[in-house]
């Protein structure tokens, strides 16, 4: 689903999910930037140790809501370790 097919609705929601991994992360110490590209998908860039910027995106699938950091990387955003399950992949 794009940009232009997703409701306002729907892109809110997409980056309350976003600002909320973005304050979990905060808590661990974890810096990241929120990305809202004109044309494109929004993202949480986090800077990893390596110093390797990684875009997290928020997903809405047949399960819900998760976030995906590239292919087959995914995690339910609702999972109370969500920050975490994150920066342990990223990470190593």
């Amino acid at each position: 689903m794009t940009n232009v097919t997703k409701t306002r609705s729907q892109r809110e929601e997409e980056l309350v999910h976003l600002v909320r991994l973005g304050w979990d992360l905060r808590d661990l110490g974890v810096s990241s930037s929120l990305l809202l590209p004109v044309d494109g998908t929004p993202a949480l860039e986090i800077t990893t140790v390596a110093e390797t910027p990684v875009r997290v995106r928020a997903v809405r699938g047949a399960n819900g809501w998760g976030f995906s950091w590239r292919e087959g990387a995914w995690v339910r955003a609702f999972d109370e370790g969500a920050a975490e399950a994150i920066l342990r992949v990223v990470a190593s």
